[in-house]
């Protein structure tokens, strides 16, 4: 999640120096700071800067897009403004930033914000902030992966989400082939992401031990059979009792 330090109750800017009081802080925030960029230059009637689209008559475009561009510049955070100090028109930093934190077709960008999400942490925030940032993630994560009547696409969508958090759940001794696998155009199956894995962990021989293999297969065979209600899941928050979903 996004550091802060509060509530923003003023979305578009009131200095001349910005476009609005959020800042664009990466993939985490980026579709909500863009709609809020395309409302205020719509609103100013400006927008068509965003597409490059100029006419004879607008002898004072390139003025206009400059002092448009300080602002943008001005409503990122530092970091990312780093990132884009090169450009030199509207249209260049908006094409610029939607090629960096669109998400389309980015594993690395789903993997980003489903982390955050399904690892939220108050991090001792008021609430009405937690929710507000939760809820940001969840849009993002929601533009990521939209739902669709496609049966196919959510199974694959679904399929995505696993692997993520396999992947998320990975140490840092992993980094190499996690970058490699999210570095990809396309997002394996969870079994084969796990085959990968395995084929370059260094504990690899412990992994496929024959103990570890009669383990996995046992549990396989037992799932025709319905789940083991004795033990719930360690460390899931599960029980054994019969209180609905047996969650605890």
């Amino acid at each position: 999640m996004a550091d802060g330090k509060g509530v923003v109750t003023e979305v578009v800017s009131a200095s001349s120096s910005r476009l609005t009081e959020e800042k664009l802080a990466g993939v985490f925030n980026y579709h909500h700071w863009r709609r809020i960029v395309m409302v205020v230059l719509t609103g100013r009637e400006l927008n068509h800067h965003l597409t490059g689209e100029r006419t004879d008559a607008d002898t004072k475009w390139n003025t206009m897009d400059a002092k448009i561009l300080g602002q943008m510049w001005n409503s990122m955070e530092s970091h990312v403004a780093a990132l884009v100090t090169h450009v030199t028109t509207v249209k260049e930093l908006w094409d610029y930033l939607n090629v960096l934190y669109s998400g389309e077709n980015n594993l690395s960008s789903i993997y980003e914000v489903s982390q955050d999400f399904f690892r939220a942490d108050r991090k001792g925030w008021p609430l009405t902030r937690f929710f507000v940032d939760f809820k940001q993630m969840y849009e993002e994560l929601n533009h990521l992966l939209p739902i669709t009547p496609d049966v196919k696409k959510m199974q694959e969508q679904r399929e995505q989400l696993a692997v993520m958090g396999f992947l998320g759940a990975l140490g840092p001794e992993f980094e190499a082939v996690r970058s490699q696998i999210l570095g990809g155009d396309t997002v394996a199956s969870l079994t084969e992401t796990f085959s990968r894995v395995l084929r370059v962990s260094r504990e690899s021989s412990k992994d496929i031990s024959p103990t570890g293999e009669s383990s996995a297969l046992a549990i396989q065979g037992n799932q025709g059979g319905g789940r083991s209600h004795g033990g719930g899941r360690s460390g899931r928050g599960f029980s054994s009792g019969g209180n609905g979903r047996g969650f605890s």
